[in-house]
């Protein structure tokens, strides 16, 4: 069970990445013009898919260390989904597929089958 969810938390962290990606491509072809808005909107996501990945790395390796941060950014990413939802067009799907995401995320986390596997520290 853990082990999909690390498999989660690693695919947020390639989604994370590649919006960060998209973002500075934007930026390079000059459709964002305040650097510093860029730099640290760069930065915030670099460290979105770092924490996720050291959550990923946690939760594959059962430590429990893992689960409190890993339910945080899950329910970050119901939030942020539920105005992708409302908002309709093209952001419907990506926002109910992060949702989902999310929702099996804790689901895994969190049934006893997933509590039984983590390691006692």
């Amino acid at each position: 069970m853990l082990r999909y969810a690390a498999y989660i938390a690693l695919a947020e962290a390639f989604t994370i990445l590649v919006l960060a990606i998209y973002n500075f491509a934007g930026a390079l072809n000059g459709d964002k013009f305040n650097v510093g808005l860029l730099i640290g909107l760069e930065l915030l996501l670099l460290l979105g898919v770092a924490s996720l990945v050291w959550i990923a790395w946690g939760l594959n390796r059962r430590k429990a260390r893992a689960r409190i941060p890993f339910v945080l950014f899950q329910l970050f990413a119901l939030v942020f989904a539920y105005p992708l939802i409302g908002h309709g067009g093209w952001t419907l799907w990506p926002g109910i597929v992060l949702a989902v995401m999310a929702f099996a995320g804790i689901v895994l986390v969190f049934n006893p089958r997933g509590n039984a596997e983590f390691d006692s520290e």
